[in-house]
């Protein structure tokens, strides 16, 4: 089907492919994490650091230093989904994300 899509102003989009491949394996979580943004802001002067939200996607203190090549394939996945929430999007686009 074609078609054309319009993007308003205030859209901001993300992409989950169905790839995990895209990580650096080499980089550990926390890294990966802070590649996208360092924290972020939840609004009325509060904020979220990249290794509290490592936490909430359940990522243990100790988990956020190992090397994202040694995650399962879901810890990988997770990863993924909050590095692209991380970037604040308005608008989610999931390839098949189970």
């Amino acid at each position: 089907a074609a078609g054309k899509i319009v993007v308003g102003k205030t859209v901001k989009l993300a992409y989950l492919s169905q790839e995990v491949h895209e990580l650096n394996p080499n980089l550990r979580v926390l890294e990966a994490v802070q590649q996208v943004r360092d924290r972020v802001d939840l609004g009325k002067g509060r904020e979220m650091t990249a290794g509290q939200l490592c936490e909430q996607f359940g990522f243990t203190k100790e988990k956020q230093w190992t090397p994202v090549g040694d995650l399962s394939g879901g810890e990988r996945r997770r990863l993924q989904i909050l590095r692209l929430l991380m970037d604040e999007p308005n608008v989610l686009f999931l390839d098949e994300p189970t």
